[in-house]
């Protein structure tokens, strides 16, 4: 039997980027970090329990904290290695603002750049 085609819209590029989760009404972020990102979406390793859960998430892009806003689309279970850490899908909450957040760290981890890097890469959006 062929493998089912991918559901995603957008590529998602590999990476390892600090992030801290809050989720609305919660006193206390949870650390960890994003494993993927796409426009779409992201992948992260969180330790701490998010389910079904809105979430802002603040991720450390060059020598910026970008601020996105998200909900948890796929619980993907607990880290085997560090089992107070658990495994979750996000999807991107859009508007103007966020997009463009989102579109300069897409571009960042594509590109593998510097952290100073200003001028986003752009050739990739209209394929």
């Amino acid at each position: 039997m062929p493998p089912l085609p991918s559901r995603r819209i957008h590529a998602r590029y590999p990476c390892k980027l600090k992030i801290r989760v809050f989720i609305p009404r919660g006193k206390a972020g949870f650390d960890g970090e994003m494993l993927n990102v796409g426009m779409g979406g992201a992948f992260l390793r969180i330790g701490g329990s998010v389910d079904g859960a809105s979430l802002q998430l603040d991720v450390e892009s060059g020598r910026e904290r970008l601020s996105l806003k998200a909900r948890v689309v796929r619980n993907a279970g607990k880290d085997a290695k560090e089992p107070k850490f658990n495994f979750y899908g996000i999807q991107f909450s859009f508007t103007p603002e966020t997009e463009n957040h989102i579109r300069l760290l897409v571009d960042r981890v594509r590109s593998g750049a510097s952290p100073g890097l200003s001028m986003p890469v752009r050739d990739y959006w209209n394929l």
